[in-house]
């Protein structure tokens, strides 16, 4: 119970940190702040491709942004004691569900700066820590995906000794 409480706390304050962060962007684009990270271009002088990309991540981060907002909905079941309900199961589906299509954004937006470099004649082979971090980002959503299936054959399990007892 004690995990489970430092679990959802912490889901908590990533999910505020998270809404922060895209207020944050909305902000700085009203003011015309808005800078990629690949890049250092103010936005007047980008192009489509900085445009596809500032989209892709938009994406990608609602993506992960709707993944933990799951979490959260995963986290208050868990506090109730309900290992096996159909929400949670559900919740978990969504969730892994929401990583996994971040984590093919993330790699979206590393073909697409790839391809950016490559039309600004500059091919750059580097070590990106990034890459790992959109690999995790689709493993933790599918461990979710095959939790919820374990869960769901457990709970079919449960209600079938159940109903023998």
């Amino acid at each position: 119970m004690k995990t489970s409480f430092i679990f959802k706390t912490l889901l908590d304050i990533l999910f505020i940190f998270l809404c922060f962060g895209v207020l944050g962007i909305f902000v700085n684009f009203l003011f015309g702040d808005v800078r990629i990270n690949q890049t250092d271009m103010p936005i007047k002088k980008w192009s489509f491709m900085m445009w596809g990309i500032l989209i892709t991540t938009l994406i990608a981060y609602i993506f992960f942004l709707r993944g933990v907002y799951f979490l959260r909905k995963i986290g208050r079941e868990l506090l109730g004691d309900r290992y096996f309900s159909l929400k949670l199961i559900k919740y978990l589906n969504i969730s892994g569900t929401q990583f996994i299509w971040s984590g093919i954004s993330f790699f979206i937006i590393s073909f697409l700066m790839i391809f950016y470099n490559l039309t600004l004649g500059e091919l750059k082979i580097t070590y990106d820590s990034s890459s790992i971090s959109t690999f995790f980002i689709i493993i933790i959503g599918l461990f979710f995906r095959i939790q919820g299936e374990t869960l769901a054959k457990a709970k079919t399990y449960k209600e079938e000794i159940d109903l023998t007892v």
